[in-house]
């Protein structure tokens, strides 16, 4: 991808690939030299990918269609804050991380998260494969 490209994450790309989670949040994976992970604007929040070697990876990976990212690059993203919520013990915010990788597993058969397993701790990856297990029965 090019490096001034914005790409369409999180809640509104699984809108646009047909999820029926409702959400107002406007999320941009980007890349960004010398700014923080997390930018937030008025317009819609940035997750930038130059700032943390996860994301950096993740970047090179995304294959985008018309600015929004591809189911595999969600997956793996929606893990990472499935990760991330339960870390921070919000819950309630890792049961929708829980339910976006249910929709992704159901309509686009993505069921690996390569990337996030060199970055994980066992435990964490035992978590998401039983959500995706859950699912492939």
């Amino acid at each position: 991808m090019k490096k001034d490209e914005k790409i369409l994450i999180g809640g509104a790309a699984l809108r646009r690939l047909g999820s029926d989670r409702h959400t107002d949040d406007m999320d941009y994976l980007v890349w960004l030299e010398n700014e923080p992970v997390f930018i937030h604007h008025a317009e819609g929040d940035e997750v930038n990918a130059a700032a943390h070697n996860f994301l950096a990876k993740i970047w090179k990976a995304c294959r985008p269609s018309e600015g929004v990212a591809d189911p595999q690059t969600l997956l793996e993203l929606k893990a990472w804050a499935f990760v991330n919520y339960c870390q921070n013990f919000d819950f309630r915010h890792a049961d929708k991380a829980e339910y976006d990788i249910k929709f992704l597993v159901r309509h686009f058969n993505v069921m690996e998260t390569p990337i996030l397993t060199k970055f994980a701790h066992a435990g964490e990856l035992a978590e998401v494969a039983k959500i995706i297990a859950s699912i492939r029965k």
